[in-house]
Parts: structure tokens; sequence; C-alpha cells
């Protein structure tokens, strides 16, 4: 097996290098024009719309009155390519039965009751989302056509002479404006959920019968793209390229691997030239497939290009795939941790296709205490001696770390608090907050008082009350001072001692 070889990245910003030094050309206007025609092509090139999903479908079942989602994909992530600034994304959506139009920009607030666009351009993304008309009882089928504007950003390597060459060049045009579009399918299909059998994928026969003459086989194309195989058999002899994934959404900076099936050609025999470009790209062999790895970007996409030759008749194949890089959103754990207390961690792992992810709960020595293998809830907690000890929560894809390690520590439960202080039938009431396990009887409190008391102080009992969701003792004590102003402040066990109360008896 041949070592991977790995293929360095033509950035666009050595080409646009390039033609800044042609701009240094003197008293060749045509040279500059065809320089600044040559930048914006080269600009234009970088710029790629792709949408997370081609077809967002919702398939819904319909009997008598009653409507049930069976599935609805509602939400389609819209990312982009290349250094670009200011983006702005203009959506059209076309029913394709009745011919009405919706249009949407990132730019304003507008919205429909149906559709709604999310986020900002300039983050890398932005998200379309629909709500399905239920109500009307109808197949509908949307056409939704996408398209953006940005300005292109020079890239930061180049001199201040380098930089003023382009801008003077450019001068005459204006700002350089670059394009791209993409388009994806909404579907919503009512399908037969009656029938013994059914697989629910046939269409319901009464709302079909509503529908426009194409409907079926519209649907049926986009069932058959939603459904089709990670790989498709090509023809006999014919040499091409395919590669497992399109799209590969992974986390930013994490390493990633698609594989790319060689078909017409034995791909370490037969074929030379083997050329991937991308960041960071390489690749190796297994067998009849070329394994391209490389490292996710930090925001949006990137584009992989990857292009072979046979050597048998010198021909020439390339295939393309790109890389998107998600957003990892925290976890949900707790900052600190009482004894006694349970508490709930939430991973929030993403969720990617043939990967393992979980998360793991560790002590200050480094030994595993909990874990969740796939990523899901788990619950921790810590004993009354686990008290200022520190835990520690980090979580893992396909075996790596990612994200930052969460340190999490048990602390002391807090000093009890004197709730309130009232009179009562010539005596003086005080009610007192403390806090520890249920059958501590430490965590409970006792009175301190500035002056004497006529008589002792008595914990009405029958008044005491526990709360497990906080581990929280609420008593309540009564007694006689000898004077009409005094102080009293609540002693637990632990020697924790609330803040003293002053207090004057009311005549």
């Amino acid at each position: 097996m041949k070592k991977t070889r790995p293929k360095r990245f033509v950035e666009i910003y050595f080409v646009l290098y390039l033609a800044a030094l042609v701009l240094l050309i003197p008293d060749k206007k045509h040279e500059d024009k065809q320089a600044t025609s040559l930048i914006s092509s080269l600009l234009q090139s970088s710029f790629v719309l792709q949408p997370e999903h081609t077809v967002l479908m919702c398939r819904v079942i319909r009997t008598g009155d009653s409507t049930v989602i069976l599935d609805c994909d509602s939400l389609n992530t819209i990312y982009h390519s290349g250094a670009v600034r200011d983006l702005q994304y203009d959506f059209r959506i076309e029913d394709q039965s009745y011919k009405n139009v919706v249009q949407l920009s990132s730019q304003k607030t507008n919205s429909s009751s149906s559709f709604h666009i999310l986020g900002r351009g300039d983050e890398g993304s932005v998200q379309f989302s629909w709500n399905p008309p239920l109500s009307e009882g109808k197949n509908r089928l949307y056409q939704v056509s996408v398209s953006a504007t940005a300005s292109p950003l020079l890239p930061p390597g180049l001199t201040d002479e380098q930089r003023r060459y382009l801008s003077d060049a450019m001068q005459d045009e204006g700002e350089i404006q670059i394009h791209a579009e993409t388009k994806f399918t909404l579907a919503l299909v009512y399908v037969d959920g009656g029938s013994a059998g059914s697989t629910l994928a046939e269409l319901n026969p009464q709302i079909l019968a509503q529908s426009d003459s194409t409907f079926r086989k519209r649907y049926e194309e986009l069932l058959a793209e939603v459904n089709k195989p990670r790989f498709l058999p090509a023809p006999v002899g014919e040499f091409s390229l395919q590669p497992r994934e399109k799209i590969i959404k992974m986390i930013a900076y994490q390493p990633f691997e698609n594989r790319i099936r060689v078909y017409g050609a034995d791909p370490q025999r037969e074929c030379d030239s083997f050329r991937v470009s991308g960041a960071n790209a390489s690749y190796r062999f297994e067998g009849p497939d070329l394994v391209v790895t490389g490292t996710t970007p930090p925001s949006g996409m990137a584009l992989y290009t990857v292009s072979a030759r046979r050597i048998s008749d010198k021909k020439d194949t390339s295939v393309s795939f790109r890389v998107l890089a998600m957003n990892l959103d925290a976890p949900q754990v707790p900052q600190h941790m009482y004894p006694g207390l349970n508490y709930t961690f939430n991973p929030n792992v993403p969720v990617i296709s043939g990967l393992p992810a979980g998360a793991t709960l560790r002590d200050e020595h480094g030994t595993e205490i909990l874990s969740s293998v796939s990523g899901e809830l788990f619950n921790f907690k810590p004993r009354p001696e686990d008290t200022s000890r520190v835990f520690s929560f980090e979580r893992t894809l396909n075996g790596r770390k990612i994200g930052q390690t969460i340190q999490i520590p048990v602390l002391a439960f807090p000093s009890p608090e004197i709730i309130d202080i009232s009179q009562q039938n010539g005596q003086v009431w005080v009610r007192t907050r403390s806090y520890g396990i249920e059958g501590d009887v430490r965590a409970r409190v006792k009175l301190e008082i500035s002056v004497p008391t006529i008589s002792k102080v008595q914990e009405r009992m029958g008044d005491y009350s526990y709360d497990p969701r906080f581990n929280i003792h609420v008593q309540l004590f009564q007694f006689t001072p000898q004077q009409s102003a005094f102080s009293v402040r609540a002693i637990n066990g632990y020697k924790k001692s609330s803040e003293r109360r002053e207090y004057q008896i009311r005549d």
C-alpha cells in the first residue's frame, strides 16, 4: 500500500498574488483591466452555496378529521464558502401547483406565516425554516431558489503597495460584488396510513386526486433522492469517482474522512496522478476506495476536489465534496454541586452518523466516575465525603476529546439562615432554614440568644419539615426572653452560623 501523500492546497490568495503582480506592469491599462477581470472570476469561483438538505419532506397521515405528522424536516442550513463579507441572502419560494411566490431576504425582518430566515450570513450560514400548511389538507411542492451576494475579501498577505494597485485597478469598476445560487425542494405529502401492511410511502388516494397530475411523479423522484444509497453503481467500464458523502458535517478543527469509490480501474495499479485539493488534505488506499482525510475548517464550508488519471487511455476524471463546520453546543451541567443533591448532566454532543459520541465525569485523580456512552443524559449525586472535591466533565467524539474540560467543585452547604422572627401570646417565634442531607442531625440548628430566657428554648418538632429537592431543613423555635431587645443567630452542628438578627419586642 502506498504511503499517505499530503497534497498542498493552492489557495485562491496565491492566485490573487500572481494577479497583483500583473498590475505592477506600468502603462498597460489593458493588462490592468484583464487582471481585474481575472481577479473577479477567481473570487467568483470560490464563492459557493451549499444547502444541508436538497429536500425537506413532511409526511402526514390523515384519517377522517385527524392529522398526524409521520415525519417532518422543517429546517435547512445554507452554508457558503470563500472569503467574503456583507452577505445578503434572498429566498424565492414558488408553489409548484399554484405558482404563488413568496420572497424573503436576510437583510430584512420580513417573514411569512410558513417561511422564516434565521441567523446571519456573515456568521458562516443562514437557516431556512418552514411550517407546512397542514390545515389546507393538500399535497404541496415548493421550489426554493436561494441567491447570495457578497463582497470579496482581499488576502491579508498583500503588501500595502500591492493592495493600492488592486484598489486603483478596480476603481473604475466600483466595488466588486460576487454571486452564488442554489436550490432545494419542500414537499408536504399525505400518505396512506389506513390500509393493512401499508409502508406509509403510498400517497393518500383521496388527497392525491385533488393534486396536480405531475405530483406523483415528482414525489417519487424526491422519495428516491431522499432514500438513495451512498454508492450508486457505475456503468461497466466507465472511469469515474464517487464520494460516499457529498457533504460531511463535523465539529470545527476535528479530523474527518471520506471514501471515494474508484470505478473502471484499480486505483493502486491502473491509475496515476491522484490529486486532492483542500486544506491539509491527504489520502490513502483501501481496496477500491481512496480515503481522503483532513481537518474541519474553523467555520463555514470547505471544498475538496479529488482527480485521477487512468493509465491505459490517459482519461481524467474528478469529483468534489464539501465539509461543513458544525457549531458545538455547550453542555448543560451544574457549575457546582452540593452533597446529597441529585444533578442531571446533559452532554449535548452532536449527532454525526457513524461516529460514537459520549461524555465522562472523572474525579480529581482522573478516575472515571460515570459516563454516557451514546450522549444520553446521566445523573450524579455527590456524597457528604465528596465535599471540597473537584470533578471534571469532558466530551468525546469518535474517541477524541471535543470542547473544554469543565471543572465542577462540590461545595459545602450554605450557612443556616433565620427566615423570620415573630411574637405570639407573649412568646417569640423564630423560624430557621438550614442545609444538609436528610437524616444528618448535624445539619439542623440550635439558637444562640444574646439575653437570658425565662423559659428554655423549645423546638416545635411538629412544625419541622424537610425539602428533599434542595435538602432544606426548616425548624421552628419558641422562647420568652427576659429583656425586650435581643439578638439571635442559628448554629448547626458543623459550627456554621447564620447572620445575627436584632429584634425588639413590641408592646
